[in-house]
């Protein structure tokens, strides 16, 4: 099945070897959706000054106004290169996405403002996305991303320049479901998400790998490493078992209300009356601070001072250590959380 071509994409490379194009080759796992920030200037406009200014560690890959599309750093018409599109420094892409985005994700500008037709700049911005999203295999549903929504003490795009042409952020991501379709005669839903069941566990292969396991089966990089605490995303062990989601709870009495109950009796009584908190989205392990390292602290009978160090690392061992379906490693990742909470 063929993507339809409503609009080419013109090569207007940087030279490389610059800080504007640094070089080094990515896998493209998710996309950034930007504007410029810059009213009415063009796609030429924004390319030529990089161009003039080569020793400034920022970019993108693709510039979209009324007029066309264009390439400054190779994403479709190349092999994907690397663009600093997104500060590194922050960490919300690992947490969506399991990487950095500079490493793994195209960025694309949309350019707005005066002189500018913002319904013909809006309509090449969503079809150029729906494309990249075809091209990669990916889900509008799930693998676009704003930039501000990745940086939102410091950034405000797509958002901003969408509102000064009568969008809205969720209005684009359905915007680019639909293009998708349209020209491509295919759903974006995941195939497998509808049949995946509590406890469904993959079986590794080789040429598996974590981003396309994720993707196959509707769900993330992180939840995956939620899931599967102490599990390489660079080196899979064929044959062995991911949990890709989490296991249905029973009915049955709880460890704590059990006659056999693998809990520490000391511990029984905190535990009953501990109040329910939510798995904080990533594991909490040495280094990591805050409340949900308190609420670590109190539930395994250290001081609580809400850094995870040495003698909490160590309690936490002793605690999985009366579970055995719970890897003693010293983390606190999914399962571990939803025992003591």
């Amino acid at each position: 099945m063929s993507f339809k071509m409503k609009y080419n994409i013109v090569s207007d490379l940087l030279p490389a070897g610059t800080n504007r194009r640094p070089g080094g080759k990515i896998k493209v796992h998710f996309l950034v959706a930007h504007d410029t920030g810059n009213p009415g200037s063009t796609a030429k406009g924004n390319i030529n000054y990089y161009r003039n200014s080569p020793s400034i560690s920022a970019s993108a890959h693709i510039f979209v106004d009324d007029e066309g599309i264009r390439e400054c750093i190779p994403a479709v018409l190349g092999t994907p290169e690397r663009a600093y599109h997104v500060i590194y420094n922050v960490t919300t892409d690992n947490k969506m996405y399991g990487a950095n985005a500079n490493d793994a994700a195209i960025g694309v500008e949309l350019c707005w403002g005066k002189g500018i037709n913002g319904t013909e700049s809006y309509k090449r911005y969503v079809w150029t996305l729906a494309y990249l999203c075809y091209k990669f295999g990916l889900n509008p549903k799930r693998d676009i991303v704003g930039h501000d929504k990745l940086d939102p003490k410091r950034k405000i795009d797509p958002t901003n320049g969408l509102k000064h042409i009568g969008k809205t952020y969720n209005q684009l991501l359905e915007d680019v479901e639909a293009e998708y379709k349209a020209c491509s005669g295919q759903s974006t839903s995941a195939s497998h998400a509808a049949s995946v069941k509590e406890g469904q566990t993959h079986k590794i292969v080789k040429g598996d790998t974590l981003w396309g396991i994720a993707k196959n089966y509707g769900t993330t990089v992180a939840k995956l490493k939620s899931l599967n605490p102490g599990v390489n995303p660079d080196a899979l062990k064929i044959g062995s078992t991911l949990l890709i989601t989490p296991k249905p709870t029973k009915s049955s009495p709880t460890p704590i209300q059990s006659s056999n109950s693998n809990v520490d009796p000391r511990l029984a009584e905190y535990l009953r009356h501990a109040p329910v908190r939510p798995y904080p989205g990533s594991p909490v392990k040495r280094g990591s601070r805050g409340k949900d390292v308190e609420a670590i602290q109190r539930a395994v009978k250290v001081s609580v001072d809400g850094i995870f160090g040495a003698k909490t690392e160590a309690a936490v061992k002793a605690y999985q250590s009366r579970f055995p379906f719970l890897a003693n490693d010293g983390i606190v990742g999914y399962n571990t959380w939803n025992v003591m909470f």
